[in-house]
């Protein structure tokens, strides 16, 4: 095969002109593993959702396949590493309905080829340099990670609830560097360089009126034309300013440890309002009709501790984030558009602690040890003040409260030599109501097959019923009121 083509492929070039240049300065031999996953997932409501037409209970939600390869190419004196993933979404009856109440057509949000890793790996050294596509996990706790702020996730097509973190995080291009430092240390600097792409930042949600919408948005489309838009351009944060972020890692005795600092984009957007409905834009007027999703920069410093204690581990995270951006007016507009009165900044601090242990349980007939992981998340906004008037999330009244907490429990257990796996993940919302419950068994491997059965079931305190309610009480799991679901996943690994 040529190592030259009349056609590029983008975001690839580079790889391949190391690959064909490092092949050729050497008679070493070229090693290649390569590696495949091949998914399909099928999913039924549980419940009617009350802004939408027609019934939705025990309709298809979801008919998705998946395919991906990844490869690890051993160069003379590199590594490169390539991976990507194609998906494809099903018309289903359900997906029409939900467009033809939206007016749109929503195809090009689920069906794509992803670049997920073009990275070479360089060594340096002691040290070791990975530039390309890849992404970057810092942290130690799951779920909600205080100090794991450089990628964002696409929720759009499964919300939060896909076991693998790494099938929602957004890869992104970066040059990153770890090197071993004296006294049992190391250093990881990791740069975001311009050349990335705007949506490759922050997180991705539903806003476009399919199947996770928050309650009561599905059929509706936030992107018409006389609502909002994004805007990766905004002086408070561009997707194309150069962040990253530096992170000091060592061990001291049976303590892992770990201090960072950051410049990023926040994850989630905020809005920023239109004059013309009264609001106050935040630095420049948006171009939406209604505002703009905007990811403001904010610097970020944190630090993460982990201890084993005999069967039991202790981890924890705790991050500052400097000037936090908020959206405020619970009542705006009568309640109509509530968040859309404007942005202000604030302290906010976020810690995660958890607690993982393996409990013995041969009285259940487990071949082997039960996990048990818990872990509890709260957010503190540092000068919080009443009057600041914020809301938890744009487009809902309820009031953001100090302090505002989340707690988890994971269990899981394995049966027949570990190719029978149920397990359970709870939470509750501590500060605001509401929790869900996520029973789930796994079957396999066998012969590469994986078969999960999953019901995911949401308990709300409050919820907003239909578009204009003025109400002050839907929270976290009140965006999931009404989406119970029956899951199934089929894999097979190659």
């Amino acid at each position: 095969m040529s190592c030259f083509s009349s056609r590029p492929v983008r975001g690839a070039g580079l790889l391949a002109l190391a690959f064909c240049l490092d092949a050729a300065a050497s008679q070493s031999p070229v090693t290649v593993q390569v590696t495949g996953m091949a998914r399909a997932w099928a999913s039924f409501n549980l419940q009617d959702h009350p802004e939408t037409v027609g019934h939705d209970r025990h309709s298809l939600q979801m008919l998705r396949v998946s395919g991906a390869l990844d490869a690890k190419i051993g160069l003379p004196h590199a590594t490169a590493l390539l991976g990507g993933r194609a998906d494809y979404d099903a018309d289903t009856a359900y997906r029409r309905r939900l467009e033809d109440q939206a007016g749109n057509r929503q195809a090009g949000e689920y069906n794509r080829f992803s670049l997920r890793t073009a990275a070479l790996e360089l060594p340096v050294g002691p040290a070791r340099l990975t530039v390309g596509r890849q992404q970057v996990v810092w942290g130690v706790t799951d779920f909600f990670h205080a100090t794991n702020r450089l990628h964002g996730y696409d929720y759009r097509w499964r919300s939060f609830l896909e076991p693998e973190p790494g099938e929602l995080r957004k890869p992104l291009n970066l040059v990153r560097l770890q090197a071993p430092l004296p006294r049992h240390t190391a250093i990881d600097l990791v740069l975001r360089p311009p050349q990335n792409r705007q949506g490759d930042i922050g997180n991705t949600y539903d806003l476009f009126g399919g199947r996770w919408a928050n309650q009561p948005n599905k059929g509706l489309d936030f992107f018409g034309p006389t609502s909002l838009t994004y805007d990766y351009d905004h002086p408070a944060g561009r997707a194309r300013d150069v962040a990253g972020g530096v992170q000091i890692l060592g061990t001291a005795g049976a303590v892992s440890w770990s201090l960072s600092a950051q410049r990023s984009n926040v994850l989630d957007p905020v809005v920023n309002p239109s004059s013309a409905i009264g609001a106050t834009p935040f630095r420049v007027e948006p171009r939406g009709p209604l505002g703009d999703f905007i990811f403001p920069l904010v610097n970020v410093f944190g630090g993460t501790g982990s201890i084993a204690l005999g069967s039991v581990t202790l981890a924890g995270e705790v991050a500052y984030m400097k000037n936090t951006p908020f959206n405020h007016g619970t009542d705006f507009l009568a309640g109509g558009l509530p968040g859309f009165a404007g942005i202000v900044r604030k302290d906010l601090v976020t810690s995660t602690a958890k607690a993982t242990w393996l409990v013995d349980t041969p009285w259940l007939g487990t071949s082997s040890p039960t996990f048990v992981s818990a872990q509890v998340f709260n957010a503190t906004v540092l000068n919080f003040d009443r009057a600041d008037d914020i809301v938890y999330l744009a487009g809902f009244g309820l009031p953001r409260k100090r302090h505002s907490a989340v707690a988890t429990l994971v269990v899981g257990t394995a049966f027949r030599n570990d190719r029978i796996r149920p397990g359970v993940v709870t939470g509750i919302d501590v500060s605001y109501g509401g929790g869900f419950f996520i029973p789930s068994v796994e079957f396999g491997p066998h012969a590469g097959w994986t078969v999960r059965l999953e019901a995911d079931l949401f308990f709300p305190s409050g919820q907003k019923r239909h578009v204009g309610q003025a109400e002050q009480r839907a929270g976290l799991f009140g965006y999931y009121a009404n989406n119970n679901q029956f899951l199934v996943r089929v894999s097979r690994q190659f």
